[in-house]
């Protein structure tokens, strides 16, 4: 008799969740030029404006929404694809054909992106309003979670 093979889907969300840490100062770096009311600065330019101004931890202001993302994202793709796909297995004598895998992918991304957008906003969110807020004492989840919203009390200027 062979030996059942177990799918660990969840270590493809865990190593996202890696990769998110190593490339998160680099999503910040964008988000940062792409909000530059005039192009000022380049990447290089910008990374040594925020090691300068808020150090060198500032790089990663908004990692816990960068790893929520991951994790809703991630972990949704990953687990329904191989779900879904074991249970088409226990049927058959042998692997699914590849129309259905394509399927049970295209599934699979599209509840993942469904389920993982809201956790991108509230990254692209906390990036920003990090980095508006830091004069004012405001930042991280509280500060996203407002903006996320519509509100956020660093922009209330009036």
């Amino acid at each position: 008799m062979a030996e059942r093979r177990v799918s660990r889907w969840y270590f493809g969300g865990l190593a996202s969740c890696g990769a998110a840490c190593c490339t998160h100062p680099l999503d910040l770096l964008k988000v940062h030029l792409q909000t530059q009311q005039e192009a000022k600065m380049r990447m290089m330019g910008m990374a040594m404006h925020v090691i300068r101004t808020d150090g060198f931890l500032a790089l990663y202001n908004g990692l816990s929404a960068s790893l929520c993302r991951q994790m809703t994202y991630s972990l949704t793709r990953f687990g329904i694809y191989e779900t879904a796909k074991n249970h088409l297995d226990q049927g058959s004598k042998g692997p699914p054909p590849f129309y259905q895998k394509v399927l049970l992918g295209a599934v699979g991304g599209f509840t993942g992106g469904l389920v993982g957008t809201p956790a991108d906003m509230v990254n692209v969110r906390s990036v920003l309003l990090v980095s508006w807020c830091c004069c004012w004492g405001a930042g991280g989840w509280h500060a996203a979670a407002a903006g996320a919203v519509g509100w956020s009390p660093c922009l209330d200027r009036s």
